[in-house]
C-alpha cells in the first residue's frame, strides 16, 4: 500500500483493473484533471484520509502532482463543489 503514495509507472494490468467499482480501466484517471492513464504514465495516490471531508485518496497524474498542499487544497475544493453544486454526483452522499 505504501507504494501507492510513492508513485508508480502504469502497467497494462493497472489500466485494466476495476478502479473505484467501475468497469475495467474506466476510472483509472487523474482525479484532478480527468486525464485517463495509459501504460507507461507515472501515477501517484495522494494521501488525504486524515483530512476531514477530503473524500478519499485521489490518483494524480504527473502534471497535477505538485506539492502535497496544492493537491490537497484542490481536492478539498473539488469535493466541496461536488457536495454543494453537484450534490447528486457524489454517490457517497
Amino acid at each position: 500500500m505504501i507504494e501507492l503514495f510513492k508513485g508508480w509507472i502504469a502497467t497494462e494490468e493497472d489500466c485494466n483493473l476495476s478502479w473505484g467499482s467501475g468497469r475495467k480501466g474506466e476510472y483509472f484517471r487523474c482525479h484532478l484533471c480527468g486525464y485517463k492513464f495509459k501504460i507507461g504514465d507515472r501515477v501517484r495516490c495522494q494521501y488525504t484520509n486524515d483530512i476531514k471531508g477530503a473524500g478519499g485518496n485521489p490518483l494524480v497524474c504527473e502534471t497535477c502532482d505538485t506539492s502535497s498542499e496544492d493537491v490537497i487544497a484542490e481536492w478539498k475544493k473539488m469535493n466541496e463543489e461536488i457536495k454543494t453544486k453537484y450534490w447528486w454526483f457524489n454517490r457517497n452522499n
